[in-house]
């Protein structure tokens, strides 16, 4: 399989799992890299965050 076969795969997936490939991508491509996010994946993640610890971020906000 080519690269862009698999590009072509990537592009049909749903959101999400274009998600989860990205984070592999970055886990195998340089561990110990710095990495940034543009502002629209921060706040992507940073919702993502918050709704899986809702209860400790209220209790972190008292």
């Amino acid at each position: 399989m080519t690269a862009h076969a698999i590009i072509e795969q990537i592009k049909a997936l749903p959101p999400e799992e274009q998600a989860e490939v990205v984070e592999f991508v970055v886990g195998i491509s340089g561990q110990n890299q710095i990495h940034t996010l543009d502002s629209a994946r921060f706040k992507e993640t940073s919702e993502k965050v918050l709704e899986r610890h809702e209860e400790l971020m209220r209790k972190l906000s008292h």
